[in-house]
């Protein structure tokens, strides 16, 4: 999506684009995991691109990416900052205003529920005020999910556009503060936590059992189940986990 968006909708952008994917993709997933991961496979890929740009074939006459992969941090106070990656800052040739087209996939149909989670999307709401934040000067008209389902039968594109006024951004900026507030408080607490290894229960972070299942069942489930208190056992990574560090 990136190598279109700064090229063109044209066949030989989409060989391009296609041949800088799979090389990334086969880094990670070799050919005997496609089956795994039906319907979103390489070929799949392929297809799709190709029934991208030929829907949105106008795309080029209609905005212009300005910037791609963009990573910073944001404030949201004096003394705060938030980390964000956009997918994307475009320019409308129509009137000028900013927006962000992000990419997003799922493997099944649309349905009402994908739709409607954006709307209130705190992620969503952090490009906004990014944009909002970059321009000062002129128009803004927030966020537009790009969306891919990758259906068994065949794939299909939608676009949601999501605006929020000066108001909802301020509840956005609330509830940044808020989750900032909240995660400072338990990493206070997990330092206690750690000073205190023979406590029976883990007093940091609290649990959300409400999600445990959701989404094919959180990896740590079984953690929880057996141990109450997961300091006592962090000497290495169970069997499964790996430890990365991302910077």
């Amino acid at each position: 999506m990136e190598h279109l968006l700064l090229t063109d909708y044209s066949e030989l952008s989409v060989v391009y684009a296609y041949e800088k994917f799979e090389k990334c993709y086969r880094e990670a997933f070799p050919p005997d995991t496609d089956e795994l991961f039906k319907p979103k496979t390489p070929a799949n890929a392929l297809k799709a691109l190709l029934a991208y740009c030929d829907q949105y074939r106008n795309d080029p006459q209609e905005f212009r990416a300005l910037h791609t992969e963009i990573a910073g941090s944001i404030a949201i106070d004096s003394e705060r900052s938030i980390i964000f990656r956009m997918d994307s800052i475009c320019e409308s040739l129509r009137d000028g205003h900013l927006f962000s087209l992000e990419h997003k996939t799922k493997g099944s149909a649309f349905n009402r529920q994908w739709n409607d989670q954006w709307a209130m999307a705190f992620q969503v709401g952090t490009y906004s005020h990014v944009l909002n934040c970059l321009a000062v000067d002129r128009p803004v008209k927030g966020v537009t999910i790009n969306g891919v389902a990758f259906a068994a039968r065949e794939t299909k594109f939608q676009r949601v556009p999501v605006y929020r006024s000066p108001a909802h951004m301020q509840n956005w900026l609330f509830h940044a503060r808020h989750y900032c507030d909240s995660l400072e408080q338990e990493m206070d607490q997990l330092i206690h936590a750690c000073d205190n290894l023979n406590a029976d229960i883990f007093t940091a972070f609290p649990q959300n059992p409400g999600s445990c299942t959701k989404y094919f069942g959180c990896p740590f489930y079984d953690y929880c189940c057996a141990w109450t208190n997961p300091l006592q056992h962090t000497e290495k990574p169970p069997l499964g986990f790996k430890m990365e560090h991302w910077d």
